[in-house]
């Protein structure tokens, strides 16, 4: 079946989005030479806080480490140089918040909403981690003890089954596992044991997703619950995508019903709010680019005229 979408999104997600997921968005698009994109990096600078870190959700005045993490990520993947100034204010904020057994937590000075069950300021969180191992990378650190630590905290997270909890004690997290599983593909090829473990959840976790996607609901706790971006995205990260996967294999083709829940808004809705979310809106666009439902030069078109 081929998808399309239901209406134009670009307006919402320019409106409402932040400055750093319309950058993520001109990256996907190729427009990162353009003068908004450069106008974006440097709205996104601003944002830092004087400990170096970034504003978390929640508290713009609190350094949030996911939030410090992801904004670091992105501007070294926009061009910036990890030795500049404000990256290695970011990376020190992030370096700080290491636990003692090597892995990572989210800052302590962060509240985290109770229903957010998946995040600890307690406890080392693996995709945290495993993040931040990719930050690392990225910035050319993997000779250092934090990066060694780090990744030797998280490869021994791993279940015997190949999943990987959220933090140690807690239920089998399918992301993590996805997310982990292919950060160590690309640190250290097809052959990595803990990647082939990891792999074939993934392949389980796809044919599910696939099922769900098709039939337009999932199941929780034995009641059917509406397919929102979340459910439908959460598993496929960019490095997934792009493993070299037969993009055209029936079941990523499913999960482009994602253009099926967009909003009247133009964008599309996760469970925690109400209409559309910019930042889920702006992903699953990416999403789609990756797929091949969308071709990066129709994306580019949509944005140049915001573009000046």
């Amino acid at each position: 079946m081929e998808y399309r979408l239901k209406r134009d999104p670009i307006p919402f997600i320019m409106e409402k989005a932040s400055e750093a997921t319309k950058l993520s968005l001109l990256r996907t698009a190729g427009l990162l030479e353009t003068r908004l994109a450069k106008d974006l990096i440097l709205a996104v600078l601003k944002e830092q806080n004087p400990d170096g870190g970034f504003p978390n959700q929640f508290d713009q005045k609190a350094s949030g480490l996911k939030a410090t993490y992801t904004t670091a990520a992105l501007l070294i993947r926009c061009g910036m140089p990890a030795q500049c100034f404000a990256l290695q204010g970011a990376l020190s904020f992030v370096l700080e918040q290491q636990r003692p057994d090597g892995g990572f937590a989210e800052a302590q000075g962060v509240l985290i909403p109770e229903w957010m069950t998946w995040e600890s300021k307690e406890k080392s969180v693996t995709y945290y981690t495993a993040r931040i191992i990719e930050l690392l990378h990225l910035a050319g650190m993997d000779d250092t003890e934090a990066f060694k630590q780090a990744l030797e905290w998280l490869r021994g997270m791993q279940n015997p089954d190949g999943t990987y909890p959220v933090y140690e004690g807690s239920e089998t997290d399918p992301d993590t596992t996805v997310g982990v599983a292919f950060l160590m593909r690309e640190l250290y090829g097809e052959d990595d044991g803990v990647y082939r473990k990891g792999k074939e959840g993934f392949e389980e976790y796809l044919t599910e997703l696939a099922e769900d996607a098709e039939r337009g609901y999932h199941l929780h706790q034995g009641e059917q619950e509406e397919n929102d971006i979340y459910f439908l995205t959460h598993l496929l990260h960019e490095s997934a995508i792009q493993a070299g996967y037969d993009l055209h294999d029936p079941r990523l083709q499913k999960v482009a019903a994602i253009c099926e829940t967009q909003r009247e808004d133009g964008g599309w809705q996760v469970f925690w709010t109400e209409g559309g979310d910019p930042s889920y809106s702006a992903y699953a666009l990416e999403l789609l680019v990756w797929l091949g439902v969308l071709s990066k030069e129709e994306l580019r078109s949509k944005l140049l005229p915001f573009c000046g």
